[in-house]
């Protein structure tokens, strides 16, 4: 303990703050609607991590029960999935245990199989998802049946 409280002098350093960060942006969006927060997710969705920040407030709804809405939005689900699947991952339980969903996120050209392993339970099982993981995310040399590499 000695040690940290000569190292910082015995006091707390601002920048370990238990504070949120908050950018003059985030203040902006304060006060945006839920339509105004939906378009600007749907035009990047990368933009949904700046509603899930923790210092994005939302005055005019409960952003949390916005949040589930988003996660849950199987429209935009498959809009995003079409382009990420492994944006699977910041889907909620309906997205992750809707077959289609799901067959989409794994397919090789929106993500592969790695993104296998944000699907519900019931699902990473389903025979079909499963052939979808495989297909083309093997190489050329890989007998799945036997689980080898045939080139050495």
């Amino acid at each position: 303990m000695g040690f940290f409280k000569n190292l910082f002098g015995g006091k707390k350093d601002d920048a370990f703050d238990d504070e949120p960060f908050v950018s003059d942006e985030m203040l902006e969006r304060e006060d945006w609607s839920k339509e105004q927060w939906t378009d600007f997710i749907e035009e990047d969705f990368n933009n949904f991590y700046e509603l899930d920040s923790d210092g994005q407030k939302c005055n005019q709804f409960d952003k949390s029960d916005f949040l589930n809405e988003i996660k849950n939005d199987k429209k935009l689900a498959k809009k995003v999935l079409k382009d990420d699947g492994w944006k699977l991952d910041d889907f909620g339980d309906e997205v992750k245990g809707d077959k289609e969903l799901v067959i989409l996120a794994v397919s090789p050209k929106n993500g592969g199989a790695p993104a296998h392993r944000y699907a519900s339970e019931e699902l990473k099982s389903d025979p079909d998802v499963l052939e979808a993981t495989k297909k083309g995310n093997l190489d050329d040399g890989f007998d799945e049946d036997e689980g080898i590499s045939l080139y050495m």
